[in-house]
């Protein structure tokens, strides 16, 4: 099965132009046959027709003639713009439509779709692909077919950039640009990514074009410019979406910090308050410990002195649970705060943040703990005096009867 572009592209590519008709476009090519792919001259015509219908075919002893119009109305479907006289039309080609097409023929340089590895064409995919980007990116596109992009520069002034897709033979052959297709296709596929760092990624991308194009001399062409950085501007993308994400990641780490240290606080606070609320008790019983001089009853004094000794286990065994809870807490503090601070690939701005708040928590906690240890204090004071009072109290008791 023979297939028709191949047949037809053997004529531009390996065969001879015999003559060139301007007024109407009118072909004539030939093709050694021992270059022919196709032998056969009523095969070959046939098979040329699916891709032109005005190829007309003849041969004589050694060679085949094709003869062809080139009009739109004659080229098949995917194949109207087959043809391109030279290297020049088929570049503006590519560059106005942002594609290279899957069939094509550049005929002075004798190249097709099947030069894949040609760098000629290596380049013009390139340069289509960064076009593509650009096309994307673009504030705004004029009906001339200008990319215009705004920019601040450092000082936060607003910059207008005016990238026209068109370049010349002469500026192509001597043009460097990023020929690294896995660049492009990274870039690209980052600006059209539809997740939840969409706006973020564009935002990056754009600041990294406009360092790019910052450095643009005054009356030079900018899109020849741009292309010619093309590899600049993906390892400056990816610098800054770098910095970006470090930076996510250390604003991240601070906020958790800083709500882990608010959660502590008031885990910590509820642990103190829930000591000075049994402390509560502490007044009431030296209001009665107060009223054991009054008394001249025997079991009265007993029972008092037993509230007051009651109270004061109570307050004790409450504020021991309450220590070792300080304790556990504590612990919980700095194995929280401290995986922060453990790893050397945290930013310096983490570990310090979570230093600053484990030692801000460590001095809450030691207040806590001698606020528990004062509390503790007044109940033996409590109960020496409730002991005083009630020696006193039976001794006065004994000796009046």
């Amino acid at each position: 099965m023979f297939e028709p572009d191949i047949l037809f592209s053997d004529f531009l590519t390996i065969g001879s132009k015999v003559s060139y008709d301007k007024e109407i476009d009118l072909y004539t090519y030939s093709l050694h046959k021992k270059d022919s792919w196709c032998k056969e001259l009523d095969v070959l015509a046939r098979a040329l027709k699916e891709i032109n219908s005005s190829c007309a075919v003849s041969e004589d002893e050694d060679n085949f003639y094709l003869e062809f119009e080139d009009s739109k109305e004659v080229w098949a479907i995917n194949y109207n713009s087959y043809l391109n006289r030279d290297l020049g039309s088929f570049i503006r080609l590519c560059l106005k439509h942002r594609n290279v097409p899957e069939k094509f023929c550049i005929a002075d340089r004798k190249l097709t779709d099947r030069s894949t590895q040609n760098p000629d064409l290596v380049k013009i995919k390139s340069l289509t692909n960064w076009t593509k980007l650009l096309d994307c990116i673009a504030d705004h596109k004029q009906d001339n077919d200008v990319l215009v992009f705004f920019a601040q520069n450092d000082s936060g002034r607003s910059r207008v950039y005016e990238l026209s897709p068109y370049i010349t033979v002469e500026e192509f052959e001597s043009l460097e640009t990023d020929e690294n297709q896995s660049h492009f296709e990274h870039l690209f596929d980052s600006w059209n990514l539809k997740d939840a760092h969409e706006k973020d990624r564009k935002s990056v991308m754009l600041v990294s074009l406009s360092e790019v194009l910052g450095q643009i001399s005054t009356g030079e062409n900018a899109f020849k410019y741009f292309l010619s950085q093309a590899e600049k501007f993906h390892d400056r993308y990816r610098e800054n979406y770098d910095i970006y994400v470090n930076r996510f990641s250390v604003d991240t780490q601070l906020r958790e910090i800083d709500e882990q240290h608010l959660e502590f606080i008031g885990k910590l606070q509820d642990l103190v308050t829930s000591a000075q609320t049994k402390a509560f008790a502490m007044p009431g019983v030296m209001v009665a410990i107060g009223a054991l001089a009054k008394l001249s009853n025997f079991l009265s004094v007993v029972a008092i002195f037993t509230g007051v000794l009651m109270t004061k286990i109570l307050i004790n065994k409450s504020n021991e649970l309450l220590n070792e809870n300080l304790e556990h807490f504590s612990d919980t503090v700095t194995r929280a705060l401290g995986q922060y601070v453990k790893y050397r690939n945290e930013a310096e701005e983490v570990r310090t943040h979570a230093e600053e708040a484990n030692k801000k928590l460590a001095i809450q906690i030691q207040k806590a703990k001698k606020r528990v240890d004062f509390l503790d204090s007044l109940a033996d004071w409590m109960l020496v005096l409730g002991i005083v009072i009630t020696i006193f109290v039976l001794y006065t008791l004994k000796t009046a009867q």
